[in-house]
């Protein structure tokens, strides 16, 4: 047996039995002594006894976290992952300490001087194409990207291997980045554009290959679209949404490559379902291309030729 809970009002505790009788249910309320002791019967039914005891006694009822999640919180962090982080986090700190942002920031923007498209870039300076995404403006702005970032990088790390990885997070971060950038201009950091590529390929490689052994819940992935286009609306200010919705698309479409280069995946997979997905993918980067050229009123890169 399992001990659930004690109580002591014997109407309550009646009430309790009546519920598991009429619903029959495994469990038992037990007399002991000056209170009633709540159990169940067996494994099985522990989550329905526990249940029904809590709501009778006015107790919020247990929320189980996703067998997904559970599974993703269980991977150990790799090298690349750690690197990642450990990296926001120093420039961060070094930001806060030598502010403003801007200026302590400027050695790692895309551009920083006026002129033509790159200008830093065209003269050496070539690690400006990535590091916009080790930028964050904010403690939650950091703490919610590098949350993400432990535990679906860390996944996807494990999965994939640190080097294949390290490949596709490179290419995430120099296409989100520029992206981002010939559409508003260089004044942005984060790696949330990184976060939703590997959202986006984690979704895609479950949802055609059941085997990995990672994946999302579809309250997650829910979630990911929502906040995409409640961004996109401008009511939550000021965010990168071309990286967001390019690293969606760069995800899913790596996603889908993923899958198809397997074998035994690819002859099972119609090709109709893989090309809706993949047109999604480009769908959602021309939509927030649109959005933030209305909600701007230019595009960076037209201005700067037009």
């Amino acid at each position: 047996m399992y001990i659930v809970g004690e109580l002591r009002d014997s109407s309550v505790a009646k009430t309790i039995e009546r519920i598991f009788i009429e619903q029959n249910v495994a469990g038992k309320v037990i007399p002991h002594e000056d209170h009633f002791v709540v159990v169940a019967e067996n494994e099985d039914s522990l989550k329905q006894v526990d249940t029904i005891y809590r709501l009778n006694v006015g107790l919020p009822i247990r929320q189980e976290m996703p067998k997904e999640w559970q599974n993703l919180q269980r991977v150990k962090m790799g090298p690349m992952t750690k690197t990642i982080i450990v990296s926001c986090v120093i420039i961060f700190i070094l930001g806060m300490i030598n502010k403003p942002l801007d200026r302590s920031y400027a050695p790692f923007f895309i551009s920083v001087r006026p002129g033509s498209l790159f200008s830093e870039v065209m003269a050496g300076e070539f690690w400006r194409l990535w590091t916009p995404m080790l930028l964050h403006f904010s403690f939650l702005h950091i703490f919610f990207n590098l949350l993400w970032v432990k535990d679906i990088g860390s996944a996807l790390e494990e999965q994939e291997s640190t080097r294949t990885m390290i490949i596709l997070t490179l290419i995430y971060g120099l296409l989100t980045n520029v992206a981002q950038y010939l559409v508003v201009g260089p004044s942005f950091g984060g790696m949330s554009g990184v976060v939703f590529a590997y959202l986006g390929q984690m979704w895609m490689r479950a949802k055609f290959d059941p085997e990995v052994p990672y994946s999302l819940p579809k309250r997650d992935i829910g979630f990911m679209i929502g906040w995409l286009v409640l961004c996109m609306t401008g009511i939550i200010g000021a965010i990168a949404n071309v990286a967001h919705a390019i690293g969606l698309a760069c995800g899913m479409i790596v996603g889908i490559y993923l899958t198809l280069k397997s074998p035994s995946k690819s002859k099972k997979l119609a090709s109709s379902t893989v090309l809706i997905y993949a047109i999604t993918a480009i769908a959602f980067s021309i939509l927030s291309i649109l959005v933030d050229w209305f909600h701007n009123g230019k595009l960076f890169f037209f201005e700067k030729f037009i």
